[in-house]
């Protein structure tokens, strides 16, 4: 799967939805959207959700995620990769949206 870059220079904003750790799974998040329809989070999506709506982009959001999940150098593409499509499912679903919002997903 090939992303357009101009993806990573967005900033990134939750839409309405609650959230709230959930340990019954480790170090996770669950997302409920205004449907009531519910989400379980990884850790590493987790993460990412955790550093979203904080006046960053999208690249902002996963170098910050490498670092505090510590990923080897070796694991940092498929990272990005993974990341990049979680962004995608998250905005396809409505849970998330863009500055510039205008389908570049």
């Amino acid at each position: 799967m090939k992303l357009d870059d101009s993806i990573l220079d967005q900033k990134v904003f939750r839409t309405f939805c609650q959230w709230k750790p959930d340990r019954t799974y480790g170090d996770c998040i669950t997302l409920m959207d205004i449907y009531q329809r519910k989400y379980l989070l990884n850790e590493t999506a987790s993460t990412i959700w955790r550093l979203i709506d904080q006046d960053r982009t999208s690249r902002e959001v996963l170098e910050l995620a490498k670092q505090e999940l510590e990923l080897p150098l070796e694991d940092t593409n498929q990272f990005q990769v993974m990341a990049l499509e979680f962004l995608s499912q998250m905005h396809d679903r409505g849970l998330l949206t863009s500055d510039n919002d205008v389908s570049i997903w």
